[in-house]
């Protein structure tokens, strides 16, 4: 699927693989925090946790497809020099 290249990537998909198992355990009642007061809250906790990791894989996943992108891009070597664009940033 992909290869991991950086401790970056480690670190980001590692957090969102724990968040989602955190997020299981409190929605299946296996870990149950002292705060929460009904089953309903601890669900909807639970499924709020889920939703937060998988939001993190999904972009922890993109921004290594941007840094790729951002590296790969040799759309620069072929324009002429201009100075007087005054443009002078990365293409994104």
């Amino acid at each position: 699927m992909f290869r991991v290249k950086s401790a970056r990537q480690i670190i980001g998909f590692t957090v969102a693989l724990m968040l989602i198992a955190t997020g299981v355990m409190l929605t299946t009642g296996m870990l149950v925090p002292v705060f929460v007061q009904t089953e309903r809250m601890q669900f909807m906790f639970g499924i709020t946790v889920i939703l937060f990791g998988l939001f993190r894989f999904v972009s922890a996943y993109f921004a290594v497809k941007r840094e790729q992108k951002w590296i790969e891009d040799d759309s620069w070597k072929n324009q002429p020099t201009d100075s007087s664009s005054g443009n002078s940033s990365p293409p994104l």
